[in-house]
């Protein structure tokens, strides 16, 4: 073969080559038009969900808590990008000496673990005035809170609750929970842990006779505190995965620091949870309650 047509047969080859890149170009430009175009939505619908979230945040987290004579309360949530469902509220009570402490976590998928949680809210304000027996109003709530789930189809949902009644005239408290929802009751140095270790309420249950419901009752005295804490604390994971909060943190601080006032023994829990998972972000909201009694006045107004 000649030397020319040797040329030509390369000129055609380089030819047919940039063709094939300008189609391939052609097609790569109108790839990334698509792809922008589907960033574009994304960022557009996230930015809705976060104004959503925005919006459920505060409809779920109190932003006064009540005065209730005898009693301090010290409280932080701690929001996660990644999955949130807490919400926590302190209730009057129909009789004038008895109030009562919810905390809820929900988990599912997306936001819809938030609609959860704004479900139980209303659950709650509702049941809570129907019955004076802390595990009979979370029997009523678990009733509601499963039709509601079932007919909604959403199955994967898990609800984590507890639950408090103080009697004030008695200074006397009830407890009822489930799931990983932790409290804790310091009292002269002593730490107790007053929440149970029962299975979170779930969609998948059948009705509300599979939801197992931990009771505890207890006299309470000047002095005492109560800390509860949501699942995304208690079971914050620390920066090698191999520990959680509460067993490897939590109680021992409460032992060495339970008698700090309310204010100062939240912030050292955080304070500590963020050293122990060295600042990562959440995996689930985090939520903590401290509450002391202060005095036992009113035990006498009887």
């Amino acid at each position: 073969m000649s030397e020319e047509n040797q040329l030509k047969n390369k000129v055609s080859d380089l030819e047919q080559r940039l063709e094939s890149r300008e189609k391939e170009l052609v097609q790569y430009k109108n790839q990334m038009k698509t792809l922008q175009g589907q960033i574009t939505q994304l960022i557009e619908q996230v930015s809705q969900e976060l104004n959503m979230a925005h919006a459920i945040y505060k409809v779920l987290i109190p932003t006064e808590l009540p005065n209730i004579p005898g009693f301090d309360f010290s409280t932080k949530y701690e929001p996660s990008m990644i999955s949130s469902g807490d919400y926590f509220e302190i209730f009057d009570h129909h009789e004038k000496l008895k109030f009562n402490v919810l905390m809820a976590s929900s988990f599912g998928l997306g936001t819809s673990a938030m609609f959860m949680s704004v479900l139980l809210k209303l659950i709650a304000q509702v049941e809570l005035r129907k019955s004076s027996e802390v595990d009979q109003i979370l029997k009523l709530i678990a009733s509601e809170f499963l039709g509601s789930v079932k007919q909604g189809g959403n199955f994967d949902q898990k609800a984590h609750l507890c639950l408090l009644q103080i009697d004030r005239r008695h200074f006397e408290l009830q407890l009822a929970s489930t799931g990983d929802v932790v409290a804790y009751w310091y009292s002269d140095g002593n730490v107790e842990k007053i929440s149970g270790h029962e299975k979170p309420l779930s969609g998948q249950m059948e009705s509300e006779k599979d939801f197992k419901i931990h009771v505890s009752k207890k006299s309470i005295d000047a002095g005492d505190k109560l800390v509860i804490a949501s699942p995304g604390m208690a079971k914050a994971l620390s920066s090698d995965a191999q520990s959680q909060f509460e067993s490897e943190v939590m109680v021992k601080l409460l032992k060495d620091h339970g008698s700090e006032n309310p204010h100062e023994l939240r912030h050292r829990l955080f304070y500590d949870l963020e050293r122990f998972t060295s600042g990562r972000e959440p995996e689930r909201d985090r939520t903590l309650i401290v509450m002391e009694v202060q005095d036992r006045v009113i035990k006498l107004a009887r």
